[in-house]
């Protein structure tokens, strides 16, 4: 009876092989998790994503998503006094408010749409959720906070991970 020892080509084969079983699926996983941010902003188009997209709901306090670009020119974020866990979808969010930044050459401009101003809401919808990965739709308009720019209209979509 012959054995077989760390260097046989036939252990070495199948160490590879349940290494690729292994990795297939969280591959597949991580496609089906990319965080992105998409919104057109008074009709134009602005797009987040990767590590810089940030999906979070906390127990007790809601869902919150912020996404920006590189060195912080174009900052969005919005939140829900919602819990997505034990719901069904779609989902509209409640008391949900938004905001919007731009820096242009060290000078911030701001947008925010605190939710208080029944004539003016922001939407959240969620699509769906399965506790690991959200995905949705946000509208709204938020009037300038600082800055004396005229209000934006926002209308966009996002999906990611969502962290607890």
């Amino acid at each position: 009876m012959r054995t077989l020892g760390l260097r046989s080509p036939h252990v070495t084969i199948g160490i590879v092989f349940a290494a690729l079983m292994v990795s297939g699926p969280a591959a597949t996983e991580a496609k089906t998790k990319k965080r992105i941010v998409s919104a057109a902003i008074n009709g134009q188009t602005v797009k987040w994503k990767g590590r810089l997209v940030i999906f979070r709901e906390e127990s007790g306090h809601g869902f919150v998503a912020v996404a920006t670009k590189i060195r912080a020119t174009k900052t969005i974020g919005f939140g829900c006094a919602t819990l997505l866990e034990g719901q069904a979808f779609p989902l509209d969010g409640m008391a949900c408010n938004a905001n919007y930044a731009v820096r242009k050459r060290g000078v911030t401009t701001t947008w925010l749409n605190t939710g208080l101003d029944a004539t003016n809401p922001f939407h959240v919808t969620f699509q769906s959720s399965d506790g690991t990965v959200v995905q949705g739709t946000f509208s709204g308009t938020l009037p300038p906070a600082t800055g004396g720019a005229a209000p934006l209209s926002v209308q966009g979509s996002f999906q990611g991970p969502l962290t607890r």
